[in-house]
């Protein structure tokens, strides 16, 4: 399928036996065309998709029997053109019938034609005596120079320059199977005949050699970066292992966060209840404190107004000079009433009797106020 629109097909040939009639290629197809490409050792048969334009006078005219001659055909689809070279000369231009593109699944024979493809074998007429060398197929139409540079030299190596396009390799048809009078025999290239070849295999021999030391050297690179990734990777899992602790230990702080930012919250809603509550003792305190400072003030000057003690008092029964019995019946519920304020005394046993705590008794357990005033203070 590759040469179905364009191929090039170059060999080269040597003739050993007279005749028109010997093909040294012949390509017939499964259909039963046996002419789909045939090329014959003196051009009588140039034949494509089973119609002949013989070319023997130009092709003879430029061959001759015992010698090397390279020859080469070229054809495409696109340009219907078929084109003949010997030895990397254009001998021959046809164009080939319209619509055709050749056959698939054919079979090829080298050195005879066939009678019917690929059915009845070779003819028994038709053999090419000869010899031929260095047969290629290609996927693309050579140019004239690239034709021109395959004929310059039988014996070198030109046809590996255009490896990218050799489909059919004239070292892969040496391994096909063969059948009639075909041998092997010496193609006649001797080393001396291959210009610069020592030179060419000292050059790679020496790329050989600084190719086996960069593969060392990529080698020990390799080597090297290998152990580098097998430590990185064991400080990857350290890594993923403190990685792993690590969140864990962010998880159960964080958790302890929560749980701490609520306590939080909770105490500072508590601190809140107490500060107001606080504040309304304060206030209440506050207001206790003007109110206990005003009643100390008021008693102050209800101490300092108070009447003078009288220091003239010679016995205990002066007590009953005081308006409470003075001029008054005695009673018992005035009796009972004195007899209480003196058992109130017993609460300041070991206290000096001053003028104040005098005055105070006074004032809060027996005297009324106004008996001071009767009295003129």
């Amino acid at each position: 399928t590759e040469l179905a629109q364009k191929f090039s097909v170059c060999s080269w040939v040597r003739k050993l036996v007279s005749g028109s009639s010997n093909l040294w290629l012949s390509y017939g197809a499964s259909s039963g065309i046996r002419d789909e490409f045939r090329m014959s050792d003196t051009g009588g048969y140039n034949y494509m998709f089973g119609s002949g334009n013989p070319i023997e006078s130009s092709y003879t005219s430029r061959t001759s029997v015992g010698s090397w001659h390279h020859v080469c055909i070229t054809w495409q689809y696109a340009t219907r053109e078929r084109l003949v070279y010997v030895d990397g000369e254009q001998i021959h231009s046809w164009t080939t019938p319209s619509g055709r593109r050749l056959a698939a699944g054919g079979c090829l024979l080298l050195g005879n034609d066939q009678d019917t493809a690929c059915v009845a074998g070779p003819a028994t007429s038709e053999a090419f005596g000869g010899e031929l060398y260095k047969l290629n197929f290609y996927s693309e139409v050579l140019n004239s120079t690239s034709i021109q540079q395959l004929s310059e030299d039988r014996c070198a190596d030109t046809e590996v320059e255009f490896d990218s396009i050799r489909v059919i390799k004239w070292e892969d048809i040496l391994l096909q199977t063969r059948s009639g009078n075909v041998q092997n025999i010496d193609s006649g290239c001797t080393i001396e005949d291959l210009p610069d070849m020592e030179e060419d295999l000292q050059q790679a021999r020496q790329k050989i050699m600084e190719l086996k030391l960069e593969i060392q050297q990529a080698n020990i690179r390799i080597n090297t970066t290998s152990t580098q990734l097998e430590t990185s990777q064991l400080k990857l899992a350290e890594t993923q292992e403190h990685l792993n602790s690590t969140k864990e230990i962010l998880e159960t702080t964080r958790e302890n966060l929560v749980t701490k930012t609520t306590q939080l919250a909770e105490t500072k809603y508590e601190l809140q209840v107490m500060g107001n509550n606080l504040t309304h003792t304060t206030e209440a305190l506050a207001t206790k404190t003007t109110q206990l400072a005003d009643i100390r003030q008021e008693l102050e000057v209800a101490i300092n107004k108070e009447c003078q003690v009288n220091r003239t008092v010679e016995s205990t029964w002066d007590l009953l000079y005081s308006p409470e019995f003075s001029n008054e019946i005695l009673t018992v519920e005035k009796l009972q009433y004195f007899t209480k304020n003196i058992e109130k005394l017993s609460y300041f046993v070991g206290v000096r009797m001053t003028d104040k705590i005098i005055r105070f008794l006074k004032l809060y357990h027996g005297f009324r106020q106004d008996a001071c005033e009767d009295q003129g203070d």
